[in-house]
């Protein structure tokens, strides 16, 4: 969905939960605020653009990532950030900040490597903003289909009681 979810697990126990609605902010922000006007390009990658929005909110611990919104605006509209930047600069700032209030919070142990789990191209672009903070990560490739595969076999509905479990896709 739109909103991260960062999970803690200390063996089969969730020992802290929290969301943000990032995906949802960005959305509000890229289709409906003063950042839209103008901009074209709905594409969002994890170049130049994203990594500065990144570092943005690495750096903007006492302000805030969220007081440099309208810097995106201003920076478009200067020349300094070509139009078709706009996306990518906010989706960086967006996610930047969210590892930022992650980490500030102090509830997950961010020195082990965190798993990405979800779409591939947003799960590239939370593992660039992680390295931008130093931070080592792991995709969890098609762990939607693992987890169900799982459900079905303690649940009995996979026809034969000792069906392998299908063997896992190397993590990247």
């Amino acid at each position: 969905g739109t909103h991260s979810k960062w999970v803690d697990l200390r063996g089969s126990r969730i020992v802290a939960f929290r969301t943000a609605m990032t995906g949802e902010l960005f959305a509000l922000l890229r289709h409906q605020s003063i950042l839209a006007a103008g901009v074209g390009a709905p594409l969002v990658e994890d170049g130049p653009a994203f990594v500065d929005g990144v570092t943005d909110a690495r750096e903007s611990a006492s302000a805030g990532g969220l007081s440099r919104l309208f810097g995106i605006r201003a920076a478009m509209l200067s020349g300094v950030l070509a139009s078709d930047a706009v996306p990518a600069r906010l989706s960086g700032l967006l996610i930047g900040e969210e590892i930022r209030m992650m980490v500030a919070t102090g509830t997950f142990d961010v020195s082990r490597p965190l798993w990405l789990v979800g779409d591939a191209a947003l799960c590239s672009r939370y593992r660039v903003a992680l390295e931008v903070f130093g931070m080592a990560s792991v995709l969890a490739a098609d762990a939607a289909a693992h987890g169900l595969w799982m459900i079905a076999a303690r649940a009995g509905l996979l026809g034969a009681p000792d069906a392998p479990e299908p063997a896992p896709r190397g993590a990247a």
